[in-house]
């Protein structure tokens, strides 16, 4: 993925990635690929993909802005589909976000990013709290982030499509990549974060999940206890990202205050 040099150890890593299998590291990369050609799509910033243009739908001021947490081997192009569903739905432009952060590294470090982020919005939009969508590995970095590092005073909602919440067994087709070692269901950084309350504050949490996920396995690793959790019927892994009642769903859930 990179042409830089490489220690033997990121090397054997970045290969590992690669055989996370068809189902998350081709497909995603397809995925971001074509989304981040398609007319529209915003260009992202170091760690934002705000597009410009917004075309200043009546109540979208209202609305809270939301940040969009993409997975393993993911970037922010990920989420243009969503982004247009939320537009469409009555949100402005400016006030949807995408996280970039380095999926190789621990969820510890990508968590920090996410708050450097919301604290960002905050200050540019005025809004006292913000909505967190986050896919995949996305909801380790979010539930660090609102459980360890106090985002919960931060985020009203955090919706959470096919979530590694409590691993999958599948984090050993990319090891040694320090997150798929955390993403292994009993691993020390999973029972740090497992400790307490799964859902703390007064934050809103939904999770989704389906039994054709594929790559969160099991699927039902995504639910967190306290949440509003929606099993569907059969959604793969990816096609969250980009499903019209999934998004009609999270927008429904994201609006209720």
């Amino acid at each position: 993925m990179s042409s830089s040099p490489t220690s033997p150890t990121r090397g054997t890593g970045r290969r590992a990635a690669h055989r996370w299998g068809a189902a998350l590291a081709g497909t995603l990369l397809t995925l971001a690929a074509s989304l981040a050609a398609a007319p529209g799509v915003a260009a992202a910033g170091t760690d934002t993909a705000a597009a410009a243009g917004t075309r200043g739908h009546p109540g979208g001021r209202d609305l809270p802005p939301v940040v969009f947490v993409h997975g393993f081997t993911g970037d922010p192009s990920n989420w243009t589909a969503a982004m247009d569903s939320f537009e469409a739905a009555g949100w402005d432009r400016d006030r949807l976000f995408a996280l970039r952060y380095d999926w190789s590294a621990s969820n510890r470090e990508s968590a920090r990013d996410l708050a450097d982020l919301v604290t960002e919005v905050r200050r540019t939009t005025g809004a006292r709290r913000v909505a967190v969508v986050n896919h995949s590995m996305g909801g380790l970095v979010t539930q660090w982030y609102v459980k360890k590092l106090g985002g919960h005073r931060h985020v009203g909602h955090v919706a959470s499509l096919a979530g590694a919440h409590h691993g999958t067994t599948r984090a050993v087709d990319c090891l040694p990549l320090t997150p798929c070692a955390e993403m292994i269901p009993g691993s020390a950084f999973l029972r740090a974060l497992a400790r307490g309350d799964e859902t703390p504050g007064a934050t809103r949490y939904g999770t989704w999940y389906s039994p054709c996920d594929g790559v969160i396995v099991p699927h039902e690793s995504t639910r967190l206890r306290g949440a509003v959790n929606r099993e569907l019927p059969c959604v793969d892994h990816i096609a969250f990202l980009t499903d019209p009642e999934v998004m009609a769903e999270i927008q429904r859930f994201v609006r209720r205050g």
